[in-house]
């Protein structure tokens, strides 16, 4: 009986997933299925319309079903369906899905971006691109109305991330057809495909671009210009949208997945605050630095020797470091991921108005790497110091182990492996796999550690500033001032990062929560195991279901812990693995 519902819920999740692709076929390219490669979604009221109705629908079948009747892991999976489910139709009545004016995901990112995760093998892979590319005409039509009906409903997006957009665009509209992203792919082909062919592709490709796409954007900017930015919100929080504060207790909910009030964030990022600057004060002490912690920020931000003099040897410094991450891995990990990664360059016309770094998942079925992406824009702002880091975070052991890993259970559905992602459980690992960094190895420069304790002071700060913005009205300039005083972050990338909060109310809460989750869950770990505490399988257990809500994967562990010290029948207790640091 259990196995016929077994089977029932995952036929009902496959059919969730195929929903989802449907409606969103960027998010098919991006996730390895490629049915979908010659379209593009519907961001307009028909289709929130419609991604509104499929939600309701299958929270009206999940709910039908008795958990009692299924095994283990679907009743996980059902638990699962039902939170993302109910999250997200909570959220329909503030409209914010019409927010789709955005900096960072916004369609002049994510196009150029898709449009070179598709494969190119046949003449048909280039077909489905160019049939992409004449569809932005429709796409921006769909995404204007959109807009509209955000404005009609209040939701507003703030004016610092609508003129980065309109920056983001411009770059794109000053480029000849031959010179754009959207162009990128064409200019080689597989041995496959004649000459003749070749150059009839490219034709077309120009053809769309031109035709097509560019007047599109520039149709898109001059609505922005016109209509869009006049009405923009000039305060920075969405505490002022209709429903405000509404909103963002719902997605601090969402991006926590926990209850936590802004009011107890906000505490929880000033004692965290006070607790990093004292550990900063006693590195800069140890450089031998005579100054006060901001004058040896400022120190930092001006001293050429943090920085690399080129944008190739950034690539490159990063390149190295991963590779040295790499070889520590087996001793912290018993299971690691088959699919690579890479280090690549933000492009250019992204860079400027985005992070420091980000990475994007490998699709399913390993046409392409993940891949870390560094920013190589205005180098003085990206010190070396910070480099070891990052890399620990967007790529190994943070980003890219976990979700590659995540991507390659087959064991579980599509639609956890590739769809749900719970933010505080994947950017609390990666912020952990920083200071995990200490114990592999790393960070035995003091500037180094410094540039460590500067990122997790701005994962602190930034629950300071994110609950300050959006609940307690700072402006933008009381959160640029903040995170001066507080962090040794270069000005440009304190700015973009405040911007990033603006645009993304409460995503920036999830680091700090689920990286505290973590620690405090490795603290019990180790104090109920004793010697016999093992690292690697505390962090195979930590990372064996995927991503999970902070309060499931605190079960998770505690039942773990309970066989580890001989509560389950047959258990044997881990053995102790070896650290370092």
């Amino acid at each position: 009986m259990t196995k016929k519902h077994d089977s029932a819920m995952d036929r009902l999740l496959d059919d969730l997933y195929e929903s989802l692709l449907q409606l969103f076929p960027e998010f098919a390219t991006r996730a390895g299925d490629h049915r979908f490669d010659d379209r593009l979604g519907d961001p307009g009221p028909q289709g929130r319309a419609a991604y509104e109705s499929t939600v309701r629908r299958f929270l009206a079948r999940i709910r039908k079903i008795d958990p009692a009747l299924l095994g283990p892991r679907r009743r996980t999976d059902l638990e699962l369906a039902r939170l993302w489910l109910e999250t997200e139709a909570e959220g329909f009545p503030f409209h914010f899905g019409f927010l789709l004016v955005d900096q960072l995901q916004g369609f002049q990112i994510i196009l150029p971006n898709i449009v070179g995760d598709m494969p190119y093998d046949t003449e048909y892979d280039y077909g489905n691109a160019i049939a992409r590319v004449e569809g932005i005409p429709t796409y921006v039509d769909r995404l204007i109305e959109g807009t509209r009906e955000g404005l009609r409903s209040g939701i507003r997006q703030a004016l610092p991330a609508v003129e980065k957009v309109l920056a983001q665009i411009d770059l794109q509209l000053a480029m000849a057809p031959a010179d754009h992203p959207f162009f990128q792919p064409f200019r080689r082909f597989p041995d496959g495909i004649p000459g003749g062919a070749q150059g009839r592709i490219r034709t077309e490709a120009l053809a769309a671009i031109g035709r097509s796409a560019l007047p599109a954007l520039r149709r898109f900017a001059g609505h922005l210009r016109s209509e869009y930015l006049p009405k923009a919100r000039r305060e920075a929080g969405i505490w002022s949208l209709p429903r405000g504060r509404e909103i963002y207790a719902w997605l601090a909910r969402q991006s926590t997945t926990t209850a936590l009030s802004p009011e107890e964030i906000h505490r929880i990022g000033l004692t965290e605050v006070e607790r990093i600057r004292s550990e900063m004060e006693a590195v800069k002490g140890s450089t031998g630095f005579q100054g006060s912690l901001e004058e040896f920020f400022l120190f930092l931000r001006s001293e050429p020797r943090f920085y690399h003099g080129t944008a190739a040897d950034l690539v490159t410094g990063y390149r190295d470091i991963s590779k040295r991450v790499d070889a520590e891995l087996p001793r912290f990990f018993g299971r690691l991921p088959r699919t690579p990664y890479g280090v690549v360059p933000i492009p250019a016309f992204a860079a400027a108005s985005n992070t420091s770094a980000y990475y994007q998942p490998p699709p399913a079925g390993g046409l392409r790497p993940g891949l870390f992406f560094a920013n190589t824009h205005d180098l003085r702002s990206r010190p070396r110091y910070e480099m070891e880091a990052l890399t620990l975070h967007e790529a190994v052991p943070g980003h890219h182990l976990q979700l590659a890993l995540q991507i390659e259970m087959e064991d579980l559905p599509r639609f956890r492996t590739l769809w749900l992602g719970f933010t505080a459980y994947v950017e609390g690992w990666a912020l952990y796999c920083e200071r995990l960094g200490k114990e592999m190895g790393f960070y035995t420069d003091p500037y180094s550690e410094f540039g460590r304790l500067t990122f997790e002071i701005w994962r602190a700060a930034r629950l300071v500033v994110d609950t300050g913005i959006h609940h307690m009205e700072w402006t933008r300039e009381q959160a640029i001032s903040y995170l001066l005083a507080t962090s040794g972050l270069a000005r440009l990338n304190i700015e973009s990062e405040v911007d990033r909060y603006i645009a993304w109310p409460a995503q920036a809460l999830a680091y700090k929560i689920g990286e505290l989750r973590i620690r405090d869950l490795r603290r019990r770990a180790e104090e109920a195991l004793g010697p016999a505490f093992d690292l690697r399988a505390f962090h195979d257990r930590i990372l064996q279901d995927g991503s999970l809500p902070l309060d499931l994967l605190d079960q998770r562990v505690a039942a773990w812990i309970r066989r580890g010290r001989g509560a389950g029948p047959g258990s044997t207790p881990p053995r102790r693995g070896r650290q370092k640091g």
